[in-house]
């Protein structure tokens, strides 16, 4: 069964995990969307964007995983990247950093239930691929060599099926109503730093990121 919502290997690549999170942190918004911004020279663009991260492991941001890696491997100690009308900034400020992170205190709760929402779904895929797989074998048995009591067995692997993938519905409606919440909760942590960058803009605490 493939399924459309979720966290396993129908759902977790829905979420980047909805909130995917790395380390402690939060990757939100493009990075849910499936969006990929680029940073850098070669693909510009206007689209604002942020990335904080902490020397730690632990990040937030609106940005692909694969932009997190990149401004690591330019910044090894704990900074605060975004973009804001085509211009790239970053931040290095120990105080405005601590700030930056404590926008999003109220996410780091959720990690819990996202973890054990994934760990659900990976249980339930895997059920439902191996009995899937028996379900097949019994079904391509040549008639005259099946088993006696093969039908029944694969009667009962259907009921289990059945089982499973009500197991699955649920577990996408649990799924949903916790993206919903998450999500209230990313733009108002995302408001916060957003007034947090405005105000280090204003007090020269943002030098532009000149590679």
């Amino acid at each position: 069964m493939r399924k459309e919502n979720g966290f396993g290997a129908g759902g977790a690549g829905r979420r980047l995990l909805a909130v995917c999170l790395i380390g402690i942190g939060v990757v939100p918004a493009l990075a849910r969307e499936g969006k990929k911004p680029r940073i850098g020279p070669s693909q510009p663009s206007r689209r604002d964007a942020y990335v904080l991260s902490r020397a730690g492991g632990d990040s937030n941001m609106n940005a692909s995983v694969d932009d997190l890696e990149a401004l690591r491997s330019r910044f090894s100690k704990d900074f605060l990247w975004f973009r804001r009308n085509g211009k790239e900034y970053v931040i290095s400020d120990p105080a405005v950093i601590d700030q930056a992170e404590r926008c999003f205190d109220a996410l780091r709760p959720l990690r819990p239930q996202q973890e054990a929402l994934a760990d659900r779904d990976r249980v339930l895929d895997r059920e439902e691929e191996a009995l899937d797989r028996e379900h097949d074998a019994l079904v391509d048995e040549d008639h005259a060599t099946r088993e006696a009591g093969s039908d029944e067995r694969r009667r009962d692997i259907e009921k289990r099926l059945r089982a499973v993938r009500e197991q699955q519905r649920d577990l996408e409606r649990e799924e949903r109503i916790f993206d919903e919440r998450q999500e209230a909760l990313e733009k108002v942590a995302e408001a916060r730093l957003d007034l947090l960058i405005d105000d280090a803009l204003r007090r020269g605490l943002a030098p532009a990121d000149g590679r």
